[in-house]
Order: C-alpha cells, then structure tokens, then sequence
C-alpha cells in the first residue's frame, strides 16, 4: 500500500485522478493543516464529475482531526476535493493496489449526494464518532438510518447550506414531539415567534433529540424516532409522557453558531 497525502487550500480545489496501477484510494485522516482556533471551523467535501458534492468532514477547535474511512474508484470521472472555510486541511490516506472487495453505497434519492464514493463501514462522519454504527436504508427515496441505540433518523430535506450542527456548537431549530403510539403532540414551537434556541451535546434537550440534529446542515429537516431509553425518563420525566413510551419528533434546523 503506498501513501497518499494532500494539503488542501482555502479557495484551491485538488482534482484527483485514477491511477491504474496503485488501484483504489483510501482517506484515512483528514487534520487541521494549523492549529489557529480563532479562525473558526472548516468542512471538507468531495466532488466526482458533475455529480452534487459530498461532505467528508467537519473540524472545529474542539475536533482538530477527523478519523476517515473512505474508498474511491473512479476510473472515467476526476475527484475534486475542496476546503469549505478558511484553514487550510491535510488529507491523508493510501492506495489499496487490487482485488480489494468493498460495499458500495447506495442512491438516496433524487437529493442524496452519497453515491459519490464506495465506503468501507456505515459510519456517517458527521455523527461526530457518538455512534459506532448503524443500520441503512431507504424508504419512499429517503435516507433512513437506524442507530445501535434504536434511534431512528429519517432525513426528510436536506440542504447544501454549509453550516452544519456539531456537539458544542449553539443552534436554533424548530421542532414538535408526539407520542409514537397514540400520535398525541405535546410539545411544538411551529406556532409560535419563537425558535428554540440551545447548546448541543450540553444535555438542553432529551439525548435523542442532541444526537438526531448532530450533524445536520441549516435547512434540513429530519423526523426522528426516539427510544424510550433516549426520551423523557429519569431527569427529563415529564406528567404528560409515559417513561417508556416512544416519541417521533420532527425538527428544522434554522441556524448554527460556534
């Protein structure tokens, strides 16, 4: 296997080409390439062909390297590789040679941009490492992923906004809750002039609900089913809502802040 590496540029897209006799590309890594917290945070994405770029990665002062893992077999179409940001990114990696078996993912929908690369587990990495892995499918052209922990995430819009929700960060969404079993809505902010603002990851809201907008971008819309384990039990017990009962909740993302 030999190395491969790439320091990515803001504004400097890198075009990669297939090379036939080193065989398929691995992206291991991808780390700041300086360590400048003030500069904010940067993701990286990927382009083949004239097909919609991919997210790879986000990296912010908190998350400073990325753990990849990504194949790519492009042998007609050139990969872009490009920094969303202002800090410059090194890609690093190396090439397979031959008779390597993978998984290709599949078409999400007419919205998806996953077809791009083949992929060697189901790690989404922008579930920021909280989940190991994770069932995935599609259901009426939607991406539908199934977590280790029962948690449901149905992506039902998505968005090429480049601002995207991370443990950490402050974000602002609009949202409803029901009960899964009788469909009785107990909590919506849709109505009102208000939107819920809070920090992910701090224990604001239920875990379902911190986990299922981990890693959604601003203009998303996502429904979430969410296990009694990850709802309204022990310090989040509500009157209204059976300790174990489950709970589909629909949520806006409507803006993002470090």
């Amino acid at each position: 296997m030999a190395f491969w590496g790439v320091k990515l540029e803001p504004g400097k897209p890198y075009t990669h080409g297939y090379n036939s006799s080193l065989g398929r590309l691995r992206i291991s890594q991808a780390t700041f390439g300086d360590f400048n917290s003030s500069k904010g945070h940067v993701f990286v994405q990927c382009k083949v062909g004239n097909r919609s770029p991919v997210s790879l990665c986000l990296l912010h002062a908190n998350n400073v390297s990325c753990t990849l893992d990504i194949e790519f077999e492009e042998k007609e179409d050139d990969v872009v590789f490009e920094v969303i940001g202002s800090r410059s990114v090194h890609l690093t990696g190396f090439y397979l040679g031959h008779n390597v078996v993978t998984r290709k993912v599949g078409n999400y929908g007419s919205g998806s941009t996953s077809q791009v690369a083949e992929v060697k587990n189901e790690v989404n990495v922008f579930e920021m490492g909280r989940e190991s892995g994770y069932k995935d499918t599609v259901v009426n052209g939607r991406r539908v992923r199934t977590m280790a922990s029962g948690l449901v995430i149905e992506d039902i819009e998505t968005s090429k906004n480049c601002q995207i929700a991370y443990h950490g960060c402050e974000v602002c969404i609009r949202y409803f809750a029901q009960i899964k079993s009788t469909g009785y809505v107990f909590e919506s902010n849709y109505a009102t002039p208000w939107k819920n603002c809070f920090r992910l990851g701090k224990g604001g809201l239920i875990k379902g609900l911190e986990e299922g907008i981990n890693g959604m971008h601003v203009g998303d819309r996502r429904r979430l089913t969410v296990p009694p384990s990850m709802g309204y039990c022990g310090s989040k017990a509500r009157s209204d809502v059976r300790a174990d009962a489950w709970i589909v909740c629909e949520v806006d993302l409507e803006g993002v802040k470090d």
